[in-house]
């Protein structure tokens, strides 16, 4: 299950992409990938820059960007690149039946994407959000244009939305 967000202005949009030019980025390898159904046969290709590196400057701005409540509850902000061609997130099952217990995200697309959520391709276009439970079973898979995300993620559920 999942839910549409309300889209994002053109504003805050071009505001996160030039943000995003300015934090660097970490290529996912180790124990900072996660690890998916398909284990070391298919190891998901991304980077991420978690608002934790970044400056007070650039959490405000990112912070400004997204509904308040949203980054006022979120426990992690980050920026996910999935590369042109080859990157991928695998299929994600690591929280499922975890219930209540897991994070919930608010991810941003900030070109035109799509996200498997539960068995349905959701395509998002530039500046449109959709908010889900960890628990549910998702993957990105490679595309041309690569993907980019702004999200941010925390344990409650419905002001989350708000």
């Amino acid at each position: 299950m999942y839910t549409r967000l309300q889209t994002l202005s053109e504003e805050a949009v071009a505001k996160l992409l030039e943000i995003e030019q300015n934090v660097t980025f970490t290529a996912a390898t180790g124990s900072r990938r996660r690890v998916g159904k398909n284990t070391v046969q298919a190891l998901s290709i991304y980077s991420y820059a978690k608002w934790f590196n970044w400056t007070h400057a650039q959490r405000e701005a990112f912070r400004a960007c997204l509904p308040t409540k949203q980054t006022a509850l979120a426990k992690q902000v980050w920026y996910l690149d999935i590369p042109p061609r080859t990157g991928f997130l695998d299929v994600m099952t690591y929280w499922v039946g975890t219930g209540e217990r897991c994070g919930k995200v608010c991810a941003y697309a900030l070109r035109d994407q799509t996200i498997r959520i539960a068995g349905a391709d959701v395509h998002l276009e530039k500046g449109e959000g959709i908010y889900f439970c960890l628990s549910e079973i998702h993957s990105i898979s490679p595309s041309k244009e690569g993907q980019l995300w702004a999200c941010c993620m925390g344990q409650r559920a419905l002001e989350f939305l708000v």
